[in-house]
């Protein structure tokens, strides 16, 4: 399933500009990304394979899932996003 155009205004009911609404829905798609990677169990083989090997077979029950960028756009369209920026000086007062 790809991802669909998505008319400027509904982008700006949820954010004050393009930018915002970028970072915001980025932001989330590399979260959805590592939690996906997190939930699945890591292998481990005796050896890693050599350059001419064969690679083991792909997992029989993989359910191809819907795309990290289209769920975070879909989450963010929906207004089920929550965000905060921290300002300069916050930045600095932190150091």
């Amino acid at each position: 399933m790809g991802l669909k155009t998505v008319p400027n205004r509904e982008i700006e009911k949820q954010a004050d500009d393009m930018f915002e609404a970028t970072v915001v829905a980025s932001r989330r798609a590399r979260q959805i990304v590592g939690e996906r990677h997190a939930s699945r169990e890591i292998k481990d083989y005796d050896e890693e394979p050599g350059l001419l090997e064969e690679l083991p077979e792909p997992d029989e029950n993989y359910v191809e899932e819907e795309k990290a960028t289209t769920v975070a756009i879909d989450e963010f369209l929906k207004g089920e996003l929550e965000w905060k920026f921290n300002s300069a000086e916050e930045e600095d007062e932190e150091k």
